[in-house]
């Protein structure tokens, strides 16, 4: 069952910088759906902190995602 939130922009993440979901969209990660199948280490490998990535998931968690393990 698709999660209703899977296709909504990652701009919906406003506690992250422009910077950042600049960095996101450049890597074709676009959507919350595209950033659920992310996993830790590939976030960090385009840039992102571990606080930003415990914040994101965190977030993905509270709407039934969650980054890939």
């Amino acid at each position: 069952m698709i999660n209703k939130y899977e296709k909504q922009s990652v701009d919906r993440f406003t506690f992250l910088k422009d910077d950042r979901l600049a960095c996101m969209k450049s890597n074709n990660i676009e959507t919350l759906g595209q950033l659920a199948n992310q996993t830790e280490s590939c976030l960090k490998k385009i840039g992102f902190e571990n606080q930003e990535i415990d914040m994101i998931d965190f977030e993905l968690q509270r709407l039934g995602l969650a980054l890939k393990n």
